[in-house]
C-alpha cells in the first residue's frame, strides 16, 4: 500500500466526511485498499466510522478538537468574545423558554422549519417569537416579507432601546418576528441582553446559523433546548450528527430531529435510519413539497398559507410535541388537505 494513501484520505475526509465508494473514486483507489488504509487510520485514532443506512460513514476524529476548545486567534480572549457577559450566570436568570433551531449543514431548510413550528405554536395559543440568529445569512425576516425594519436586533443592545421597537409582527399569522441585519457577530452579547428583555410566558425560536463556527456555539449556549434539522441524506446526517456531539458535550436537552424535504424512502434515508445514526428522536418528517417556496413568495409560513396542506400538518405535529398539547386531526381537515 503507498505510504501516500493515508494522507490522501486524510486530507479527502478533512474536508468532507464520506463513504467508502466516495474515497475510492476521489483518491482513484480500489476498495479494498481504501478499507485497509481506514483500518489503519482507525486503529491511529485518527477517524471514526459509522453506520447511516446501508452506508459506512468515515470522518477526522476531532474529539480532542471540539468547538469549545478551539477558539480562533482572530477571537481573542473569552471575556472578549462574550462581550464581558457570564454565560453562566446569565442564564440563571429569569427568561423565556429558548428552542434553538440548528442544523450541521445550510440547504436543509432550517428557517423554512423555524418560521413554521413558530406559526404552529402560535396556533396552539403558545406565546411564540421567532429570532434570527444567523448574521452571515440573515434571511428570516425575508421568509415573511419583511424586507427592511428600522431597528433590527444589535441596534436594540446598542442603543439601549427596549426590545419591543425591534419587535416585528406578520400580518398574516400574527408570528412575532426579531429579525438581525447582516453584521460581524452580534450573537455574542445581542442575543442574551434581547433574551432578558422578553417576558418569561413566551417561547423564543432561534434561528441559528449553519454549520461549526462560534456563532452556533453561542446559540446552543443561550438554549435551554435544542432541535436539529436535517435533510435525509447521508452528508447532512454526518454534519448533523457532528453538532450533536458538540451538543451533548455542553450536556443540552435535545428535543430531538426533524427530518425536511423528504420525498421518497427510494431516494432518501428512512426516519427510523436517520434516528439511530444521530441517536436522537425524530419528531417529524416534512415533506419536500414546493407549497414551501410559494409561501415564502407570498411572505406567510405555509402553515398560515395552506393551513390544511400535508406540509402544514407536519408542522402542526412537531409543535404538539413540542407544547405537549394533543394535536388531533379531523376528517374534514384531512378531506380539506387533499383538496388544498
Amino acid at each position: 500500500m503507498p505510504k501516500d494513501l493515508e494522507g490522501r484520505i486524510l486530507e479527502e475526509l478533512k474536508r468532507d466526511p464520506a463513504t467508502v465508494d466516495d474515497l475510492s473514486q476521489e483518491v482513484d483507489s480500489t476498495k479494498s485498499r481504501i478499507v485497509d488504509a481506514l483500518e489503519l487510520l482507525r486503529e491511529k485514532h485518527e477517524i471514526r466510522t459509522y453506520k447511516i443506512g446501508r452506508s459506512t460513514v468515515c470522518m477526522i476524529n476531532e474529539d480532542s478538537e471540539s468547538i469549545e476548545d478551539k477558539p480562533s486567534e482572530e477571537e481573542g480572549s473569552d471575556e472578549e468574545r462574550t462581550g464581558g457577559i457570564d454565560y453562566e450566570s446569565s442564564l440563571e436568570n429569569e427568561r423565556p423558554k429558548t428552542i434553538g433551531i440548528v442544523s450541521g449543514k445550510g440547504g436543509v431548510g432550517k428557517t423554512a422549519v423555524t418560521v413554521n413550528l413558530g406559526a404552529a405554536l402560535l396556533e396552539q395559543d403558545e406565546k411564540t417569537i421567532v429570532m434570527d440568529a444567523d448574521t452571515e445569512m440573515s434571511n428570516l425576516g425575508l421568509h415573511l416579507g419583511m424586507y427592511t425594519y428600522p431597528n433590527p436586533l444589535e441596534e436594540v443592545v446598542k442603543k439601549d432601546v427596549h426590545i419591543m421597537s425591534a419587535m416585528h409582527v406578520d400580518k398574516e399569522s400574527g408570528l412575532r418576528v426579531l429579525p438581525t441585519s447582516l453584521s460581524a457577530d452580534p450573537v455574542n452579547e445581542d442575543v442574551h441582553k434581547a433574551l432578558g428583555m422578553i417576558p418569561d410566558d413566551y417561547t423564543v425560536l432561534i434561528d441559528s446559523p449553519p454549520g461549526y463556527k462560534r456563532p452556533i456555539e453561542r446559540v446552543m449556549k443561550v438554549s435551554d433546548e435544542l432541535i436539529f434539522v436535517t435533510a435525509p441524506e447521508i452528508p447532512a446526517v454526518t454534519d448533523t450528527f457532528k453538532l450533536s456531539e458538540e451538543a451533548r458535550k455542553m450536556d443540552k436537552r435535545v428535543i430531538g430531529a426533524v427530518v425536511n424535504m423528504y420525498s421518497s424512502p427510494k431516494q432518501h434515508l428512512s426516519a427510523d435510519e436517520v434516528s439511530e445514526a444521530l441517536e436522537m428522536p425524530v419528531i417529524g418528517t416534512v415533506e419536500k413539497t414546493d407549497l414551501i417556496q410559494k409561501s415564502i413568495f407570498e411572505g406567510t409560513p405555509v402553515v398560515t398559507h395552506k393551513p390544511y396542506a400535508s406540509v402544514s400538518r407536519s408542522f402542526k405535529k412537531i409543535a404538539s410535541d413540542i407544547s405537549g398539547k394533543e394535536y388531533k386531526e379531523s376528517f374534514i381537515e384531512r378531506l380539506r388537505g387533499v383538496i388544498s
